[in-house]
């Protein structure tokens, strides 16, 4: 467990190597979430971590489909690693719990998405989520990503004391980037109810191990015979075993509003300029 000091040196130092996102926060191009960072971003904060991951060529069970795995690396936990030693590379991560309020869209995928009248024009579409949430990317071109949660931390005196807006602009994997901005008038303020709830909540870095652990025993491993018999001899990566409950559901029930919104109401309208 490391806070943003530790996570920076350890990553700064590995960059001279060879080395190059259930309960996930996923947008969308266009999409915004309105969040509130529940790690401190200190030292020994199981809420916010940084692991190593590779990105496995596999083949789902069940459809036959060619698609990608997402594996844990062993020496995340300094252990003995199956797919290093086979030289394939592992990237550098960060994963932090965040405390989801709601989430605006640009497409409606969901009928109880409420449509809100954009301040500037157009229309998005308002998931309430209320729930906790883990936000995980890699640290981005020169750490651009990384280094937004670094000068929050550093700016704010840590990453828990005011609401963001978490923004992806982007839709392939080659020009989508992600924006993270602080709303200076607006700290957090979360229930006790909700306090109690982070101090229960498992490591980040259990939820992300559990997770990719469970997402693999439902995939063979490889496409070619090659990569089938190297798994059938060896462990594929070291992963934690501890199994992980998800946190518990914190989402509100909803009350009889306009079908019709406009985004005026609670923090919308303390955000409405600085949002857009």
């Amino acid at each position: 467990m490391a806070g943003i000091a530790k996570i920076t040196q350890k990553h700064k130092e590995d960059n001279k190597s060879n080395f190059g996102g259930g309960k996930d926060l996923f947008l969308r191009d266009g999409d915004q979430a309105i969040v509130a960072i529940v790690a401190s971003g200190e030292e020994n904060d199981h809420l916010l971590d940084d692991y190593f991951q590779h990105t496995v060529n596999s083949t789902d069970v069940t459809t036959g489909a060619n698609r990608f795995n997402s594996v844990v690396c062993g020496k995340t936990t300094g252990k003995y690693c199956d797919l290093c030693a086979k030289g394939q590379p592992s990237r550098r991560r960060f994963a932090v719990w965040m405390y989801v309020y709601f989430v605006y869209h640009t497409e409606k995928k969901r009928d109880d998405w409420k449509e809100v009248q954009h301040p500037a024009g157009g229309k998005l579409f308002k998931e309430d989520v209320n729930d906790f949430r883990v936000f995980s990317q890699g640290f981005g071109s020169r750490d651009y990503l990384w280094n937004q949660l670094v000068d929050i931390h550093f700016e704010n005196e840590g990453l828990n004391k005011k609401k963001v807006r978490v923004k992806r602009t982007g839709a392939g994997r080659d020009d989508t980037s992600y924006s993270i901005q602080v709303f200076q008038n607006a700290p957090v303020d979360l229930s006790k109810d909700i306090l109690v709830k982070i101090k229960n909540l498992p490591s980040v870095l259990d939820y992300i191990t559990q997770k990719e652990s469970d997402n693999e025993s439902n995939k063979a491993v490889s496409l070619t015979q090659k990569q089938e018999e190297a798994v059938s001899e060896k462990p594929q990566a070291a992963v934690r075993t501890r199994k992980v409950s998800a946190p518990p559901s914190t989402v509100k029930e909803e009350s009889s509003k306009p079908e019709v919104e406009v985004m005026e109401s609670e923090i919308d309208a303390l955000f409405k300029e600085e949002l857009f």
